[in-house]
């Protein structure tokens, strides 16, 4: 059922994905998928969530000096569950360096950025960078990868509504809401993706 609430709203060609194809995994929210909304919905807690950079990575070549990147800044800076009723909007987002992005395009085809917001029950969004807005970080990886991979979409894991002025301004192509689909809702966006 995930799939029929995925909502595509641009592609320009670069999806769906192909088995062959090598793609960039890039955003700290490839390993944490979020399931469903704050409040209530935020305190249950699942024996196991699926994430979407494992889920692709079992139907796709994907880049491994990427993932394991944002694997170690998660070691560093660990999901910050605060009460599990008032989950911050989003996470803290590394930025990757120029020429880790330069890198990485030669060795892939083609490019993801999985961007993550929790909104609900008691907290609504706030017009603030972070939540309705990009947060700097998020926008600034959105401008490098951009700037270096022709074939690149940004996947969008959240319930809630945001802004999408950045789609024009870095003229991406490809943008995936795949909202917040419960402990398996990785595989079912995977599946859309392929």
């Amino acid at each position: 059922m995930v799939p029929e609430g995925v909502i595509l709203l641009e592609n320009d060609g670069t999806l769906p994905f192909a088995p062959e194809e090598r793609v960039a995994v890039f955003g700290r929210a490839q390993a944490e998928y979020i399931p469903s909304a704050s409040g209530s919905a935020g305190c249950v807690i699942s024996s196991y969530i699926l994430n979407l950079g494992d889920e692709l990575k079992k139907r796709i070549k994907t880049d491994e000096k990427v993932t394991l990147y944002y694997k170690e800044y998660i070691k560093q800076n660990p999901y910050d569950r605060a009460n599990n009723w008032n989950f911050p909007p989003c996470q803290k987002q590394p930025v990757p360096d120029e020429q880790f992005v330069r890198e990485a395009a030669g060795r892939n085809d083609k490019a993801v950025f999985v961007i993550a917001r929790i909104c609900g029950e008691s907290r609504d969004c706030k017009p603030e960078k972070g939540d309705w807005y990009l947060s700097d970080e998020e926008e600034s990886s959105i401008a490098l990868i951009s700037k270096y991979f022709r074939r690149f979409a940004v996947v969008v894991n959240a319930g809630n509504l945001m802004d999408y002025g950045w789609i024009a301004k870095y003229r991406v192509g490809c943008v995936l809401l795949i909202g917040q689909g419960g402990q398996e809702g990785a595989a079912g966006a995977a599946d859309v993706i392929m």
